[in-house]
């Protein structure tokens, strides 16, 4: 998926901030698809979004469409982890903490995987607030990853000696 950004504003992200900055380009994206899904069920459309992906954009929505409901609250973490167990996204989200080699998130997260799957629901309280602790190394790792690597996650929309964008210029070669 192209998901444009302005190098400067790229550039002045902090690291922490740069994960989500090129994740929210695509949520609207997979919002619009579930909507317009007509007869295909959400795996199928899900998979067609996924496909459309980089292998990092990919890591990037799967790990940030999780993080953003399981930081809000203990029940909202309780709820959207076995939610994602139950939906066969959870092994998905551990393998963008692999990609993101993020290996303290990747523990975590089998440990949350197997809390919940051997119904030990004391634990939870515990885990939400380990997930809470190291979320902030995680984002800063995922930007790191992400300011290595910008042309797996992002396009610079390019700027013109007299300040034409990029679908300007291409409209103006005809070409669009």
């Amino acid at each position: 998926m192209i998901i444009p950004m302005d190098r400067k504003i790229f550039d002045s992200l902090a690291v922490e901030a740069v994960g989500h900055a090129c994740f929210e380009p695509m949520v609207p994206v997979y919002q619009d698809a579930m909507r317009r899904r007509c007869n295909r069920t959400e795996q199928e459309v899900r998979g067609e979004f996924y496909k459309s992906l980089s292998q990092g954009q990919r890591a990037l929505f799967l790990f940030f469409s999780y993080y953003d409901h399981a930081i809000q609250s203990i029940d909202e973490f309780q709820r959207i982890s076995g939610y994602y167990l139950t939906a066969q996204i959870f092994t998905a989200v551990k393998k963008s903490a692999e990609y993101f080699c993020d290996d303290e998130m990747l523990h975590l997260l089998v440990l949350i995987e197997q809390t919940i799957l051997n119904n030990e629901g004391e634990n939870i309280s515990e885990l939400y607030h380990r997930f809470r602790e190291i979320s902030s190394h995680t984002l800063a790792v995922i930007g790191a990853c992400i300011k290595q690597n910008p042309a797996e996650f992002v396009c610079f929309e390019w700027k013109g000696a007299n300040g034409e964008d990029w679908e300007q210029r291409m409209t103006a070669l005809h070409l669009v």
